[in-house]
């Protein structure tokens, strides 16, 4: 597993060197209120969760490939000055999941679309526990897809009970630059890379709950998450 990922990581770096995304490049400085101390952590502290799926007893029945999704929450700034988390917008958009088996060792992929691909407005987004998971979305680079790197970890993955619930790797996060969020509206502020948090989905048919924390930083390397993206997930 542990050379699979870094197959993965060394081809997902080739395609994506210089952060630039399908021939755009999305990264940039938004330079937070200087800090005194680090912001805490919106997942756990306990270390990197594992990319092996958990074995599972129940059937595996067929997923909708695509599920349409309004996502509503809110993007925050870590402020340093007051060490603490300030909200700067707040958002509901128009959202598509996507669902796919991985490629390489079996088990769920999934990917949130919130709004248009590197839309510059407060709340868009591009997730996915799996590259493989954007095959749908126009204008991924292909090689991405194939490369079906794991950028989360499974942490639940129950499609008979529609339960899924994944854990953002640091490590395979800051390799795949093509995943984002935008936590204001204009081209003045650069989209954040997404480097940790967690997303939980519950699936009936195609109706879909959950719930999405991610956090960010631009797309500068070693930079530390001070952005957060924190919104619900329901049916349109």
């Amino acid at each position: 597993m542990r050379a699979l990922a870094a197959i993965g990581v060394a081809l997902v770096l080739t395609i994506l060197s210089g952060c630039t995304i399908f021939g755009r490049r999305v990264g940039g400085t938004e330079s937070p209120v200087p800090s005194t101390s680090a912001p805490s952590s919106v997942v756990p502290s306990d270390g990197l969760p594992s990319l092996t799926n958990p074995p599972s007893t129940s059937s595996s029945p067929t997923l909708p490939s695509q599920v349409p999704a309004r996502i509503q929450g809110r993007t925050q700034v870590w402020n340093g000055n007051s060490n603490s988390y300030e909200t700067v917008a707040e958002f509901t958009r128009d959202a598509k999941l996507f669902f796919v088996t991985k490629p390489i060792g079996g088990g769920t992929a999934f990917a949130i679309l919130s709004g248009e691909l590197l839309e510059e407005k407060a709340g868009a987004m591009l997730f996915a526990t799996n590259t493989a998971a954007l095959a749908d979305i126009p204008d991924i680079n292909r090689n991405l897809v194939a490369a079906a790197t794991d950028v989360a970890g499974m942490d639940e993955d129950e499609p008979a009970a529609g339960r899924f619930h994944a854990t953002v790797n640091d490590v395979m996060a800051r390799a795949v630059t093509a995943l984002y969020f935008q936590i204001r509206n204009g081209a003045n502020y650069p989209a954040k890379q997404i480097l940790a948090g967690t997303v939980s989905l519950q699936l009936q048919g195609t109706s879909v709950s959950g719930e999405i924390a991610l956090e960010g930083a631009d797309f500068v390397g070693g930079a530390r998450p001070v952005n957060r993206y924190l919104a619900t997930i329901t049916s349109p």
